[in-house]
């Protein structure tokens, strides 16, 4: 099997204090800024795990934004990198099974008795976003205050871009929402529409700052978006004159889906 193309950081190996940097891995773009200084930032808490197949069929991304200690966005990157066999496996599934193992699978990981022992013992918790896309379909499932966006002019026109909301009290950690008897997460799949799709993944760094503009799911799209191409820097340029405090991190990619029929139907 051909090796995937494989973006691993975490914010303790290099905090971009005051930096903005943008890195390219496939199609991703991947954008990193840590916090102004001077506005009271001393670290950087986020993190990202990023595989995608070199013949562009799919790409998982998962980002965290964690509390206090990036340890525990460590512990389940280290859990998904050890299980990376068994889950390239399943993105080799046709689109009608793929998702639906691979949610499974999560659910199975996170769930898992001795995971959660281990992972009570580490102070602190984590927001967690998985998203992938295969084919011309998107699924993630997430817990807390990350973001993911499909952006088309078709959905813009139906006022649709954010696919999950924010959940402020669902964390995994010592307060772990998937030791409850009931676990809550957000989870979903979207069909992509004809023509070229941005898929965007966010922390709520990039949400809470500068008089929150970006709230507004098409002031984040114009930002992003300018010669066909998406521009995570321009984003994180904006959070810097802002002089954000928080960590921000932003991760795009562009889709080309040919002729399909219309999802969204227009009066």
């Amino acid at each position: 099997m051909e090796a995937v193309h494989t973006f691993k950081w975490t914010g303790d190996e290099k905090a971009y204090l005051n930096v903005i940097h943008v890195e390219k891995l496939g199609p991703l773009s991947i954008g990193l800024y840590g916090g102004n200084t001077e506005a009271g930032a001393s670290k950087n808490e986020d993190a990202v795990l990023a595989w995608c197949d070199p013949h562009g069929t799919w790409e998982f991304v998962m980002i965290f934004d964690a509390q206090s200690t990036i340890e525990r966005a460590k512990f389940i990157i280290d859990i998904i990198c050890k299980r990376k066999e068994k889950l390239l496996q399943l993105f080799t599934y046709p689109s009608h099974l793929v998702f639906h193992h691979t949610h499974m699978y999560l659910l199975s990981l996170f769930t898992d008795e001795k995971i959660i022992e281990e992972s009570e013992r580490i102070q602190e918790q984590t927001a967690c976003l998985i998203c992938l896309r295969k084919g011309k379909f998107v699924y993630w499932l997430s817990v807390g205050e990350c973001f993911v966006y499909l952006f088309h002019p078709r959905l813009l026109q139906c006022d649709q871009g954010r696919l999950n909301k924010q959940q402020c009290y669902e964390r995994i950690g010592r307060k772990n929402i998937f030791s409850a008897a009931t676990p809550c997460f957000t989870s979903g799949v979207r069909e992509l529409q004809e023509g070229t799709n941005h898929i965007v993944m966010t922390t709520d760094g990039i949400i809470e700052c500068g008089e929150r503009i970006f709230e507004d799911d098409y002031v984040l799209y114009q930002s992003l978006y300018s010669d066909d191409t998406l521009h995570v820097g321009d984003v994180l340029e904006k959070i810097e004159v802002w002089k954000g405090t928080d960590s921000a991190t932003i991760i795009g990619w562009s889709v080309d889906i040919g002729h399909m029929d219309c999802i969204c139907e227009q009066d």
